[in-house]
């Protein structure tokens, strides 16, 4: 799992608000800021709310800057500028334009150690931070990775929420969920919308003829197939057991039924062996799209159930449509 966007947790963003703000009026400097390393550029995550200072949240500057926060991170240990202009590695950096010639940074890290960002204050007036400002601003940085561990595990925890644990498709209530949300895209602007429900046919022999580790890698395979084969619009969940729904956004019944057939053939060709014998894998699929007839989502998931239950009454491993 990547590293969440802290900017998705408004109250840890208030809390790191209130830090920056309440270091900077202690230590008396214009700019007290919790720095972000991305892919590509350093980002104020936070800055306080001095007056005085020429930083705002979501400014950023490319990686390679020299930017102070760049050596405190590399180098994993606080940094300690008495007076940028004594030293001329500091006078082509962003920070020694702006003015800023005293600082004080140490780097903050995510739960797994890999790199957050930074927490620091800066000043236009030369001068050592005192051992008091910077063991608060120290303290402090703790209390930010505190915060990052919190949010590290509350997404942890919408992770498993959303998301089902064996197939890494949604999960059935997050499904649901995602569905009513298009159900109700739909009935305001009329945009087409498709369902495919799909089953695994004869599913209980493989687990009862193989167990259940082989019906779970089953799955997963197949998971993985509906996974690489969906547009960016559309998504995939498993209602339980071997279903799953695909929900087709933006699709006519003919396009979806055409999704649904290539769905089938790279089912067919998951190759899944035990003990030297090969197991065949196919599925059946059930297509809807929603019409005036469908007063609500549960009665589109109804309608493509049933078109399902049609292809397993022709024989399974093919695609029925309810129109």
């Amino acid at each position: 799992m990547s590293n969440p966007d802290i900017r998705s947790y408004p109250d840890v963003m208030q809390a790191c608000q209130a830090i920056a703000n309440l270091v900077g009026k202690v230590c008396e400097v214009p700019s007290t800021l919790i720095m972000r390393q991305n892919s590509d550029n350093m980002e104020v995550i936070t800055a306080s709310d001095s007056a005085d200072s020429p930083f705002h949240s979501s400014d950023n500057v490319p990686l390679g800057s020299g930017v102070y926060c760049e050596t405190v991170i590399s180098q994993q240990q606080a940094l300690h500028i008495d007076n940028a202009f004594d030293d001329p590695q500091w006078h082509d950096t962003p920070d020694f334009k702006l003015g800023m010639i005293a600082y004080y940074g140490v780097p903050i890290n995510w739960p797994d150690g890999s790199p957050f960002g930074t927490f620091c204050a800066l000043n236009t007036v030369a001068g050592k931070f005192n051992q008091q400002q910077t063991s608060l601003i120290d303290e402090f940085a703790a209390v930010i990775e505190a915060l990052l561990k919190q949010v590290t595990s509350q997404e942890q925890l919408r992770v498993l929420a959303d998301y089902d644990n064996l197939t890494q498709v949604y999960s059935r209530s997050r499904l649901l969920q995602r569905l009513q949300h298009e159900f109700d895209r739909y009935q305001r602007y009329q945009a087409p919308l498709s369902l495919i429900y799909l089953d695994v046919d004869h599913f209980k022999q493989v687990n009862d003829n193989h167990g259940h580790g082989i019906g779970d890698l089953v799955l997963q395979l197949i998971a993985r197939q509906l996974l690489s084969n969906q547009r960016q619009t559309d998504f995939v969940g498993r209602l339980g057991g071997e279903e799953f729904l695909i929900c087709l956004s933006d699709s006519q019944l003919n396009a979806a039924n055409q999704q649904a057939q290539r769905l089938l053939q790279k089912i067919s060709e998951i190759d899944v062996e035990v003990k030297n014998q090969a197991i065949h894998i196919t599925a059946s699929c059930g297509v809807a799209q929603a019409n005036h007839s469908d007063q609500n989502i549960d009665q589109l998931i109804a309608r493509a159930d049933k078109a399902l239950y049609k292809a397993k009454l022709a024989g399974r491993n093919q695609v029925k449509s309810d129109t």
